[in-house]
């Protein structure tokens, strides 16, 4: 994990931005959860991965200035679309923290980046079978 005191300026606007986009993952998630109860098997496990994801980041972070309000999820009313949506943006977010631990600075960051992005794909996976 970057230690916040060597975070290339660089580095932490990327980690800023990775952080913000998990945790708009992780309340589409929550709330995913909260429409839909019959896909906690699946939304359930995601959920405490993404929490884990955005927990790992925001430490990793300088605590000045930073404040992010995940955006408020509009969740299908259909599970089957609630799930695809979900499926859409754990794919997006793979892509995404792939695309990122590319651009980091800090080989420790790339990393974390990368590994999140391997987590994504099994979430991915996961969710494809789901449906």
């Amino acid at each position: 994990m970057p230690s916040t005191a060597v975070l290339h300026s660089d580095d932490e606007a990327l980690l800023r931005a990775a952080t913000a986009d998990e945790e708009d993952l992780l309340g589409y998630c929550a709330a995913v959860l909260s429409e839909h109860r019959g896909l906690a098997t699946v939304a359930g496990p995601m959920r405490q991965r993404q929490r884990q994801h955005v927990d790992t980041f925001r430490s990793a972070l300088p605590r000045q200035g930073f404040a992010n309000s995940p955006l408020k999820a509009h969740v299908p009313a259909r599970a089957s679309s609630a799930l695809a949506e979900l499926l859409r943006l754990a794919a997006a977010a793979q892509h995404h923290r792939f695309s990122d631990c590319l651009d980091a600075e800090s080989g420790r960051l790339a990393r974390l980046l990368a590994s999140t992005s391997a987590s994504h794909a099994v979430t991915v996976d996961v969710l494809r079978a789901a449906q």
